[in-house]
């Protein structure tokens, strides 16, 4: 009475439910939340330390510290709420504000930090003055700050034409590009928005704000070659896990829609700045499976397991991966691993099996996946009486009185119960 192996007959729907499990726990995008922090000249604050604050609604409270080029990142996970800002430094005046993330995507602001010598001799002469203390700008800045204006009142082609007046007074206001190229993409002209941010990088190689424009401008308009392109150029700018998020997020909106290939290639990406970003691993493990790739399914599941051995849904799509390789020695292994960690799956699986083998009349191999059943829970029910059964078919009819008596003992109120009893009369 040998039993086919389990492996072979366990549902590769597992791999489908892990695409569920994906889909559940990704579905909330990350916001991302860019401040720069410069000083009076407009020169970066470097080491000023940026708290971003909701106590009310969240309870989030995550302090950074501004990097040479007085920049610091965010990524939140709830967007819909606004946040408090607090930038301080020894020797500046404390700055405090109010931010509310664009959902799903990202948001710049700007912070001037004033030393506190030059804060108080501007509110001196201001108070001996009796105005308010103003900062005196170029004309191509006034351009620039009345289009920031009205940007921000949504008045596009004001705004357009303020920043391109900015540049045509000085060609060197690099930011402009970057305002123009946000503004256009906003407005739907991802074209226009392409040719802003590729004359902001050429200005500003090195600036990893041109090359995210660049990415989105280029995704905006299907061209997926080099959008990827600008993601690389991206990460190499700016390897961490804020960067490695944003493409893990790209990764599993193609998931979610069915793209596999576009979706494993961002996920791969998002592992190549940060290898230690799990959900990434997860998800590619998931997604090879489904492609029937079995052994870069295999290749991330045991990288995943290696860092977290206690997920089951890993370890579900291990155990389809040996299978998938019809390697049968590996793939009991990853059964009996996730036995170990879920029994309900393992007792599942043969009871498919036994049902199975017992419609097509091979009672004797119903009864061996039955037995594997009664050695992991001896009063699983179901399976006792089925086991009767097959005794019966068997022709073994006191084994299958004491099957039943013992269904009646361990679970009396099995769905089966009363058809056992009246069977062991009827035997």
């Amino acid at each position: 009475m040998k039993s086919a192996p389990l492996f072979r007959t366990l549902p590769l729907l597992l791999a489908f439910v892990a695409t569920i499990v994906l889909a559940a726990s990704a579905s909330a995008q990350l916001s991302v939340v860019f401040i720069d922090v410069v000083d009076s000249d407009g020169e970066p604050v470097k080491d000023a330390e940026v708290r971003l604050v909701n106590e009310d609604q969240l309870s989030f409270d995550e302090a950074k510290t501004t990097n040479k080029k007085g920049k610091v990142r965010f990524s939140l996970v709830v967007a819909t709420v606004p946040y408090q800002v607090v930038i301080e430094k020894a020797g500046y005046q404390a700055v405090k504000s109010m931010v509310r993330p664009n959902v799903g995507a990202s948001t710049k602001k700007e912070y001037v930090l004033r030393k506190y010598a030059e804060a108080q001799q501007q509110a001196q002469e201001a108070a001996r003055a009796g105005a308010e203390v103003t900062r005196s700008y170029t004309r191509a800045q006034n351009a620039f700050n009345r289009g920031v204006e009205a940007y921000k009142g949504q008045d596009f082609t004001t705004a357009s034409a303020e920043f391109q007046q900015a540049l045509s007074l000085d060609p060197e206001l690099h930011t402009a590009h970057s305002a123009l190229a946000t503004l256009y993409l906003e407005a739907g002209n991802a074209q226009a928005a392409l040719q802003s941010a590729q004359l902001f990088t050429v200005a500003e190689p090195e600036n990893p704000r041109g090359w995210r424009l660049v990415f989105e401008a280029q995704r905006a308009l299907g061209n997926n070659e080099e959008a990827d392109k600008a993601l690389d150029r991206l990460g190499k700018l700016e390897s961490g896990t804020d960067d490695a998020a944003f493409l893990y997020n790209e990764g599993v909106e193609s998931l979610k829609v069915g793209d596999l290939v576009r979706g494993t290639e961002r996920m791969e990406s998002a592992l190549r700045i940060d290898p230690d970003l799990q959900a990434a691993r997860k998800a590619l493990a998931i997604a090879y499976i489904n492609l029937r790739e079995w052994q870069k399914a295999l290749d991330n599941a045991e990288a995943f397991l290696a860092q977290d051995p206690s997920d089951v849904t890993v370890m579900k799509i291990r155990l389809d991966g040996y299978r998938g390789l019809g390697d049968e020695a590996k793939a009991m292994e990853a059964l009996k691993a996730v036995a170990a960690a879920d029994p309900t799956v393992l007792i599942k699986g043969y009871m498919e099996t036994a049902k199975n083998k017992f419609d097509q009349g091979d009672a004797a191999g119903a009864l061996a996946d039955l037995q594997q059943i009664q050695a992991i829970q001896p009063d699983h029910g179901d399976s006792l009486y089925l086991i009767g059964l097959c005794f019966i078919n068997l022709e073994q009819v006191d084994k299958a009185k004491e099957t039943f008596a013992r269904l009646l003992e361990v679970d009396p109120n099995n769905a089966n119960a009363a058809t056992a009893k009246d069977m062991m009369q009827y035997l």
